[in-house]
């Protein structure tokens, strides 16, 4: 089973938008190898967490650097930009450790709902 970067889809939905604005990727790098560098691209923008413009260009940059019409450029800057902005308000970050866990006590383990508690759920939901 292959293991993908942690980032990989989120990679795949940020390229199929650029492409689909314009962008040309280069027909010699496979595209297995390109959703890599951009999901890797992603992962290290969540550690630096550049602007979202910043991150935008470098990501067009990377992709297509013999763009040279600055009119197309700055929009799939633009583009990218809200892109990696909207990845960053919803992606899966690692979530951080309990206190306790930091203290290097070992976690409370979660009680059992008491049946009073599961029946005023199960109301809830068939009554809304």
């Amino acid at each position: 089973m292959t293991k993908y970067p942690l980032y990989y889809e989120e990679a795949a939905h940020i390229l199929r938008v650029l492409t689909d604005c314009g962008i040309r990727l280069n027909p010699v790098v496979p595209p297995h190898m390109i959703l890599l560098l951009v999901a890797e691209e992603l992962e290290r923008i969540v550690g630096t967490n550049p602007s979202h413009a910043a991150a935008g260009a470098y990501l067009v940059q990377g992709l297509a650097p013999a763009l040279n019409d600055d009119g197309r450029r700055r929009k799939l800057n633009a583009i990218a930009g809200t892109l990696i902005g909207n990845f960053l308000l919803t992606c899966r970050r690692p979530a951080p450790p309990l206190k306790s866990e930091k203290l290097g006590e070992p976690g409370v383990a979660p009680r059992n709902p008491s049946a009073s508690e599961k029946s005023k759920v199960r109301d809830w939901a068939r009554w809304g």
